[in-house]
Order: structure tokens, then sequence, then C-alpha cells
């Protein structure tokens, strides 16, 4: 239904309601939440948010996910299951089809499993593996997957270039990073764990820097990644363009991808 409406959506006199701001927050609101099957239900705990986590199925789908409500998960859910970010560009999903044995998935950055839905719905028979260092997002990951029935191989711990410890703010949901003076949590080597992967999304808030420039990175073979490159902790003014120097560089292909502002985008790129 929602996707029968946008064409009224553009007639002009539709527009100048939907563009007063008041409006524009609750459709954008809408649309955030509409992959979910119990839309009304969604929308009242967003207006009262319940005192834990909620389980919803996806539209279209059997898959189960769980929110903490008025938080940044919904944001989450909406950039996954409505504006679909993560479905490959064509040459990827191409080149992921062609091996012809199931997809091994390498989740960095794994929040609370919404990419690993995604994944497991759009890459059927997919191997994924999870890492998560933030205790609060992790558990909702877990749950997650325990109530899909997938077995997912779980790591606990900040992606980053070594094993050993690394300073982690934890609690700030989507945004959790590695961070100089916060509690020390377990660091893992994602080097190998690329080595092992045909295809790894990368969304680390800034410890993506670490990984990209590794001298091992230009000897990792996954077939393709999708990579979300932040300001923070980037060598250069220019995230994006170190970004896509760092893969270029290690013999990968870009694809069309996304920038959002400031430095903040997501790259796509295979080989």
């Amino acid at each position: 239904m929602i996707d029968e409406l946008r064409p009224l959506a553009r007639l002009p006199w539709v527009r100048k309601i939907l563009t007063n701001k008041r409006v524009e927050l609750v459709i954008v609101m809408i649309l955030c939440v509409s992959p979910v099957r119990r839309l009304a239900a969604f929308l009242a705990r967003e207006l009262r948010p319940p005192g834990e986590p909620k389980g919803y199925r996806l539209r279209g789908s059997e898959a189960i996910v769980f929110i903490r409500h008025r938080t940044a998960d919904v944001a989450a859910l909406g950039e996954v299951f409505y504006e679909r970010q993560y479905e490959p560009p064509e040459q990827i999903a191409a080149l992921l089809a062609a091996s012809g044995r199931p997809v091994r998935i390498l989740d960095l950055g794994a929040n609370v499993g919404m990419f690993g839905a995604f994944a497991m719905e759009r890459f059927v028979g997919a191997e994924l593996t999870a890492v998560e260092p933030d205790p609060a997002n992790l558990h909702l990951l877990v749950r997650t997957m325990r109530a899909n029935g997938w077995s997912w191989n779980v790591l606990d711990g900040a992606a980053t270039n070594a094993e050993g410890q690394i300073p982690f703010a934890t609690g700030r949901f989507t945004t959790s990073r590695i961070e100089a003076g916060s509690e020390l949590v377990r660091s893992i080597d994602a080097l190998p764990l690329l080595d092992r992967s045909d295809f790894a999304k990368i969304d680390i808030e800034g410890g993506e820097w670490a990984i990209l420039d590794d001298p091992r990175f230009a000897r990792v073979t996954a077939s393709a990644i999708v990579l979300e490159h932040h300001p923070y902790l980037c060598p250069s003014e220019d995230p994006r363009g170190y970004a896509s120097a760092r893969l270029t560089s290690s013999g990968y292909h870009l694809a069309p991808s996304i920038e959002f502002e400031r430095g903040h985008g997501m790259l796509w790129a295979w080989r």
C-alpha cells in the first residue's frame, strides 16, 4: 500500500501538505516502520515507549526483528528494510550468486541484527558471522538470531586490525564506537575474517580506517564489500575519497554508492 501511494505524493497539492514540517516527520516515521506487519501497534508504542524491546514480524517475510522504541533502532529498521540500503548493486548480486554455494557473510558492526536479518532473507542459506561489542546491542542480536531459528557465528568484540583490548564507548545504540578513555572491550582482528568471507558489511563508526590501512587488507579474499565510512578517526579530510582510494588500490572496483553528509556515506566494492 505504501508503494502504491508514491505517485499520489508527487501531486503539487499533496506535496504542499507533505512538506509541512510536522506532517513530514509523521510521514518519515510511517515510511521507516512500514516494513513491519503490526504498524498501528508499532506507532502506538512510539508514542508511549514500553520499558523493553518488542519483536515484530516483517511484511512479506517470516523474519522477526526486535526494536527498542524511540531509539536509533527505528531509523535502522527503515534504512535496512524500507530504503533497502544493503540491496547489492546488480553486478555484485550476480557475482555472489555465481558461486553456486551458500554465501559466507561477515557483519562487522552487527548492532541488533537488522542487517543479519536482511542478509538471511536476501541470501537463502547464507552463513553469517556477526561481530558486535556493545552488550545491549549484542543481547538483541542474539535474541533476533534465536527467535528466527538461525545459527550465526556471533563474536563479542570490536572489529579492528589486532587481537587484544581496545577502549570502546557503549550504550549509544547505532553509534557506539572505539573511543579513547572508554571501558576496555575485546578487540577482534577482522582481517582473517575478511579472508573467510564472500561478502562483508563494514559499519563500525570510524573503526574501518585501521582495517583499510592495514597492509593485509590488499590481500583479503572477500569478493564484495559494502563499507559505511565516517569522518571520525579518518586520516584524511576527505573520508569518501580516502576510502575509495584504499579500496581501489586493493584491487576492488567501485559500484554506485550512497553519500549521506559531511564525510559520511556508503561504498560498494567488488572484485
